[in-house]
């Protein structure tokens, strides 16, 4: 069936079951694929930023973030995880300017993300 029951002795759930059905783990590689490609927009984000030192802090912090999220198979997780691909997306665009003409953009573009990244540790 695809099905492993654990049986714990201790806590809430004296009957856990974990799906380790094939499509259920092609599932979470996919959910795995899309966090490092979100992380590798992030790195190549932080090239780019190189040379605004407030932005890359903000970078790393959120690249650390993101590169260590737990991939989990949830449709709401899915949403926020392409939200915050798009947003990512946006900041390349204003970064790749040769000047940016707009310190504020940046800022509100780095705190949606930030929003986007708490929202998806709360549905963990």
């Amino acid at each position: 069936m695809g099905l492993l029951s654990i049986f714990s002795k201790t806590g809430r759930d004296k009957n856990m079951v974990i799906d380790i059905s094939r499509s259920h783990i092609s599932k979470v590689l996919e959910e795995k694929n899309r966090i490092e490609s979100n992380a590798e927009k992030i790195e190549h984000l932080m090239l780019l930023a190189e040379k605004y030192p407030d932005f890359y802090d903000q970078l790393s912090e959120i690249f650390i973030d993101v590169k260590y999220s737990n991939p989990v198979v949830n449709n709401d997780i899915k949403i926020l995880d392409e939200q915050i691909a798009s947003k990512l997306d946006d900041l390349t665009l204003l970064l790749s300017k040769t000047r940016i003409r707009s310190d504020l953009a940046v800022n509100h573009s780095l705190r949606d993300i930030k929003e986007l990244i708490h929202k998806r540790e709360m549905k963990e």
